[in-house]
């Protein structure tokens, strides 16, 4: 079927074409003749039909030079000469004849007069296949040339420059009064033919009496039109200088190139060509049937199964192949190749290899074309070999890098430390590193295509131990300079920044593992396991840990300490509690070992926090651990295990010393400025609340905790607070708002792989009860999937929305007096410590009180109080 079309569509063009020769449209014919040699280079007819083109509008060099064309495509792809017919013509113009004929005529040749030529508006060639998405980059280059005279897509192979630029030239057409012609510089190796090249493509003859470029100059100076140079990356100082000439002799000529390098030209305007944008990995059908890549990817996949449609059964896999392609044009119309003997999920799963994957056999496509390798042969050939040998190494980083981590891992006796900036200049100037700018630092990154390419070219490398060993070692000691403050003020920040690294330090234990560095992994993991709790990776953690423990000998070291702490910490919440009880037991057996009474007390905490999952004595162990920490007096390990015992506390119905334990603890977890357990103490204190019949103050902390964990991006923190705002709802008669944060509250923990702690599955149950007494079976199911396809920030929009929708604000003389001090000192934006002590409040118990008058009016934070105090005369004075 797609060869009948192909030819259905060669016969088109040539109809085109003589239908122009019969009007004496010289140009509009040229264009049309080319087109077919180009998609058939041995079509001798057209050669023959161009031939007498050029020699009957005076281009007798253009006229030899297609026979030459001509010759050497039949030798090379068919091993035959030209017709004799055809030789003759050839031989004719060589003496200097022209054709008598008209343009449609094959008669022989003889002598005519050349007539007028027409200038047309444009050459574009026609487009083979559909052109989708691009909007807003087509709108947005347009502007650009509007306002720049040169405009230079530019971006790494195969993300759609060439593409681009023709859909913006068709539409300039009409903005340009002498049109917009394009000029492939592909095949153009010698820079001094670039003038010559140029010419031909605009139909200019250009004569012999002036130097080329003049002529041409001459020739263009009262037009006006849009010049497309497309590929010019090979030959980037010739068309520097070209466009540089160009353009201050004829001020009414734009051009807008194409060049995996900017040109650099000062008042030119370089325009980075984006990838197409990737479908979300949980993307509704609807969302992923509008997007781009995806639509790009469907329409090529029906050029070989015609009967394709995207479906709710195939929806994943084609979003999985899009973002493993990352957008990239050409990989995707490659990979759609590929769909007419795979099946999509194989085809996904053979990706990680797309270089061998991604090929097409089409000899009609020019052969940088025909596979994803051989475009990115093109770009690594254009760079010097100190650019070669950092792009390999870069290969190492995975998700992207910065450039204090490329300037530590990359150097070599090849490479000083002090090159590594411009090398990465130039490598982003030629569009092969992607540079964005995240806060205050710029990030590197390679396409995954690229890096693959990369990596392939790395393999063959001597250095290649040596630099992913560097790498794994640098990312061990971001890891273990981190982990401090994850337990402190700029908690968040550095959450942030070891997400921004999460990739990089995945194969950096990948990288330790292969080298049989199983301490370095152990120490790696160790040092990560308060980011994977904090931020939900339970099951990711869980599974590093466990098997760097299993990799290591049992004998007594730092890291196999702090690594079996976190690795208890991801059994408990997961649930697996017989695991969890032989990780502390172990534990506790080495910090004896040790005398260590810190290790020894945070061991016992562990045994008492299974053992009140399982029914054990779990207030004994507490009590033990509490001695201990009190003994040494150790904030955190004291918060922590009053916080425990306040959860006991809570269970047994005793809410006054649950929240007084838990207060304490709070203040203190305040004091240390951990965000986290800042955040899930006030979880606690709104459970023990809600248990109290204190809805709305209930609802106040849940809004609080919620909003910090929030910050914090700790998906099983918010998920707790939603089951707790479920409670809310349940008591303000709201039943399938209170089903829908159920949900979503599942969907969250699922995600994370985490269970409720015995205490807190009690009142979430009781909770589902109340749901189930008001609302029937099938209103429950659906509202709980209408929960349970939220997204987390949706979720807590509507939680929030929820909750202070029906908050109390009490009046200020509900206060007690200190915390009316508190409030007006608050509300005035008074920090000074003078200030504070002449209205009888100690500034470091300020926290404490704002915490309870918090609770009293009902508001989400301090900033909010300011807007709900009216102070009155005696509190002004």
């Amino acid at each position: 079927r797609r060869e009948t079309l192909f030819s259905t569509y060669l016969s088109l063009l040539d109809d085109v074409a003589r239908l122009h020769e019969t009007r004496d449209e010289c140009s509009e014919a040229i264009a049309a003749l080319r087109r077919i040699i180009e998609l058939e280079p041995v079509d001798e007819a057209a050669h023959v039909r161009l031939i007498r083109i050029y020699a009957r509008t005076g281009r007798r060099a253009l006229a030899l030079r297609q026979y030459q064309q001509l010759v050497f495509a039949l030798a090379r792809d068919l091993d035959a000469t030209p017709e004799p017919a055809t030789q003759e013509l050839f031989e004719a113009i060589n003496r200097g004849g022209q054709p008598v004929a008209s343009l449609g005529s094959t008669d022989r040749p003889g002598e005519i007069l050349v007539p007028q030529e027409r200038p047309a508006a444009t050459n574009l060639p026609h487009a083979l296949s559909s052109f989708i998405g691009r909007e807003h980059e087509i709108d947005e280059v347009c502007r650009l040339i509007g306002a720049h005279r040169l405009v230079t897509l530019t971006g790494p192979g195969s993300v759609g420059k060439t593409r681009l630029a023709l859909e913006v030239g068709r539409r300039q057409i009409d903005c340009h009064r002498d049109g917009v012609w394009f000029v492939d510089l592909t095949a153009l190796t010698d820079p001094t033919l670039l003038t010559q090249t140029v010419a031909d493509a605009l139909n200019i003859y250009l004569g012999e009496r002036q130097a080329p470029l003049a002529a041409l100059t001459s020739r263009l100076q009262e037009r006006d039109l849009l010049l497309i140079l497309d590929n010019c990356e090979h030959l980037i100082a010739g068309c520097a200088h070209f466009v540089g000439t160009l353009l201050n002799a004829c001020a009414s000529v734009h051009v807008l190139a194409t060049s995996r390098e900017s040109l650099r030209l000062r008042g030119g305007h370089p325009w980075l060509v984006p990838s197409l944008p990737l479908p979300e990995p949980n993307a509704e059908f609807e969302e992923i049937a509008a997007n781009d890549s995806v639509q790009l990817l469907i329409d090529r996949i029906r050029w070989h199964r015609p009967e394709f449609e995207l479906s709710v059964d195939n929806a994943h896999a084609i979003t999985t192949i899009c973002r493993q392609l990352e957008g990239l044009p050409l990989a995707l119309e490659l990979a759609a190749s590929r769909a007419a003997v795979l099946s999509l999920p194989e085809l996904a799963n053979r990706l990680d290899d797309a270089l061998d994957v991604l090929t097409e056999g089409n000899r009609r496509t020019p052969r940088r074309q025909q596979t994803l390798r051989a475009t990115l042969d093109w770009s690594h050939e254009l760079l010097d070999p100190s650019e070669q040998i950092l792009f390999r190494r870069l290969s190492v980083f995975t998700g992207g890098w910065s450039l204090a981590a490329a300037e530590a891992i990359c150097p070599g006796d090849d490479l000083t430390s002090s090159a590594i900036l411009g090398l990465l200049s130039q490598l982003v100037q030629k569009s092969l590193v992607l540079v964005s700018v995240d806060g205050d630092e710029a990030r590197y990154r390679l396409l995954e295509p690229v890096r693959q390419y990369a990596i392939e070219r790395m393999r063959g490398s001597e250095d290649l131990n040596v630099v992913r060993s560097r790498y794994a070692h640098y990312y061990l000691a971001f890891a273990e300079d981190a982990e401090p403050h994850l337990a402190g003020s700029g908690q968040a920040e550095w959450l942030k920044r070891i997400a921004r690294e999460q990739d990089n330090l995945r194969e950096a234990l990948l990288c330790f593992e292969a080298c049989d560095d199983h301490g370095g992994a152990l120490r790696l993991a160790a040092a990560l396991g308060s980011f994977w709790w904090a931020q939900g990776y339970i099951a990711e953690g869980q599974q590093w840990l466990t098997r760097t423990l299993a990799a290591t000998s049992g004998e007594y070291q730092p890291a196999r300490m702090k690594a079996l702490g976190a690795a208890f910490t991801m059994a408990h919440r997961r649930g697996d509690y017989s695991v969890a009880q032989a990780l502390a037991e172990e534990r506790l057996s080495f910090a004896r070992a040790q005398a260590d009474a810190i290790d020894e007390a945070w061991s016992l905490a562990y045994l008492g926090m299974v053992a009140v999952e399982t029914g054990g004595d779990g207030p004994a162990f507490f009590e033990k651990s509490l001695k201990r920490f009190r003994a040494v007096n150790d904030a955190a390990g004291i918060a922590e295990v009053l916080n425990m015992l306040g959860e006991v506390k809570r269970r047994q119905g005793d809410f006054a010393c649950a929240t007084n334990m838990y207060e304490e603890s709070l203040a203190l977890w305040r004091e240390l400025g951990n965000e986290q357990y800042v955040a899930t103490l006030l979880h606690n204190l709104g459970r023990a609340a809600q248990r109290q019949g204190k809805t709305r103050q209930a609802a106040a902390i849940f809004v609080e905790s919620l909003t910090c964990f929030r910050e914090l991006h700790i998906n099983n923190g918010v998920a707790l607070c939603l089951r707790g705002l479920a409670g809310v709802a349940v008591d303000f008669g709201s039943l399938e708002t209170a089903t829908r944060f159920l949900g979503a509250a599942e969907a969250l923990a699922e995600r994370a792989g985490v269970v409720e702690d015995v205490a807190d599955r009690e009142q979430s149950a009781a909770t589902l009860n109340a749901v189930r007494a008001g609302l029937g079976p099938a209103r429950i199911d659906a509202c709980w999937a209408d929960g349970k396809s939220l997204t987390m920030d949706a979720a807590v929009a509507e939680a929030l929305d929820f909750a202070n929708a029906r908050l109390y604000t009490a009046s200020i003389s509900e206060l007690t007096p200190r915390e009316q001090a508190v409030a007006r000192l608050i509300a005035r934006k008074l920090t000074n410590p003078q200030i504070a002590a002449e209205l009888g409040v100690a500034e470091r118990t300020i926290d404490t009180h704002v915490s309870r008058i918090l609770h009293k009016l009902g508001v989400a934070n301090r900033h909010a109080i300011a807007e709900r105090i009216v102070e009155s005369d005696a509190a002004e004075r």
